[in-house]
C-alpha cells in the first residue's frame, strides 16, 4: 500500500515537471541558449530546456502559430508582422550588433554603386537580410529592381553553394555561416571557382553610416509564445540568464563554439570561434528601453513598410514587467 502511494506521488511530481522550450535559427544569437542549457538555467522555475532549431520562414512561423516552442528568436519584421496578424507573441528582448555582410567572389567590391549589374542571393523574401539591403540600396541611390539581380533562395547553406559554383555574384551572410563560407572557399583546389570569397560590405556597419548613429543594428527579437506570455517572472528570468549566457559565449569564444557544434553538427569550430570575435552583441530589454525599442522598430516601418505588417506593433506587443 505504502509503495503505491509513494509510485502515485513519483508519477505526479513527474507529470507536474515544467518543460520549456527555446526555438532558434543557426546565427549565433541563438548560441548562448546552449549554454543556459549547461548551466541548468532556470532550474528553480523548470524542470528542463529544450532547444528547437528553425530552417526557414515557413518553420518559423509554424512553431508559433501552433504553440510549440515558449521562446523564439526571430528577425524583427517576422515578429512584427505575426503579431499584426493576430499570433500571441510578445516581444521580450531585443540583440544588438553582430556581423552581417555581403560576401562575394569580386574582390573589387567595396561599395553599394558596385553592385550594379550583379546577382545577390537572397535567403528569404521580406526577411531582415531582405529588408536590410533594400533600405540600404536606395538610401545609397540605388534601385534594387533595375541595377541589380535578387535571387531568392531555400536557406544560407544554399546560397553559399551557389555562390561556389558561380551561380550568383554575391550574397547576403551573418556569423558563424559568414566565416563558415570564407572558410568553405580556402578549402577548395586551386583550379574550383571561385577559390577566394571576401566579405566584401559589412552591412551594420553601412547601417551606421547612412543613418549617422551609434546604435547598433537590432537584427533579431526574441519572443514569449502563447501562455508563456502571462508568466512575466519567468519571462524577466529568461531574459536575464540570456543576458548572462550571452557574456559568458562573447568571453569564451574556444570553449562556446564547440558547445554550440554539438547542436549544429554542420559549423566548424573554428568558424564559430571568429564569428564571436568579430561579433559585438548586447542585448535592449524591452521593459526597460522601450522607447528606444519602439524608435527602432518604426525606423524599420518608415523605410519599408511592407516588411514590418506595414505599421508598428500596438503596445501589447511589448513586454512589461
Amino acid at each position: 500500500m505504502i509503495k503505491n502511494i509513494i509510485l502515485t506521488l513519483l508519477i505526479i511530481i513527474e507529470l507536474n515537471g515544467k518543460t520549456i522550450t527555446i526555438a532558434g535559427p543557426s546565427a549565433g544569437v541563438t548560441h548562448p541558449i546552449f549554454h543556459m542549457i549547461k548551466t541548468n538555467a532556470l532550474s528553480d522555475m523548470v524542470d528542463e530546456i529544450k532547444f528547437k532549431q528553425w530552417k526557414n520562414p515557413d518553420e518559423l512561423k509554424a512553431l508559433i502559430l501552433n504553440k510549440k516552442v515558449d521562446f523564439i528568436a526571430v528577425p524583427i519584421p517576422a515578429g512584427s508582422i505575426l503579431f499584426n496578424r493576430g499570433a500571441e507573441v510578445q516581444l521580450t528582448h531585443l540583440v544588438m550588433g553582430g556581423t552581417r555582410g555581403i560576401v562575394s567572389s569580386h574582390k573589387y567590391i567595396k561599395r553599394f554603386k558596385d553592385l550594379k549589374g550583379l546577382t545577390v542571393g537572397i535567403t528569404s523574401r521580406g526577411g531582415m537580410a531582405d529588408s536590410l539591403l533594400k533600405i540600404l540600396l536606395k538610401n545609397n541611390g540605388l534601385d534594387y529592381k533595375k541595377d541589380l539581380k535578387i535571387i531568392y533562395t531555400q536557406n544560407s547553406k544554399n546560397a553559399t553553394l551557389m555562390l561556389l559554383k558561380g551561380k550568383i555574384d554575391c550574397t547576403i551572410l551573418a556569423e558563424p555561416r559568414l566565416s563558415m563560407a570564407l572558410k568553405k572557399a580556402k578549402s577548395l583546389p586551386q583550379d574550383k571557382q571561385p577559390h577566394k570569397l571576401f566579405l566584401s560590405i559589412n552591412l551594420l556597419d553601412e547601417w551606421k553610416k547612412t543613418f549617422n548613429t551609434d546604435v547598433p543594428f537590432a537584427q533579431v527579437g526574441f519572443l514569449a509564445v502563447g501562455d508563456t506570455i502571462k508568466d512575466k517572472v519567468l519571462i524577466d528570468r529568461f531574459i536575464q540568464e540570456y543576458k548572462k549566457s550571452l557574456y559568458w559565449y562573447i568571453n569564451n569564444p574556444n570553449e562556446a563554439s564547440h558547445l554550440t557544434v554539438k547542436y549544429f553538427k554542420g559549423l566548424h569550430p573554428k568558424a564559430i570561434k571568429n564569428g564571436i570575435n568579430n561579433s559585438s552583441l548586447s542585448v535592449i530589454e524591452t521593459s526597460k528601453d522601450k522607447k528606444l525599442v519602439k524608435e527602432l522598430l518604426n525606423t524599420l516601418v518608415e523605410l519599408n513598410p511592407k516588411s514590418m505588417g506595414k505599421k508598428l506593433p500596438s503596445d501589447d506587443f511589448y513586454f512589461k514587467k
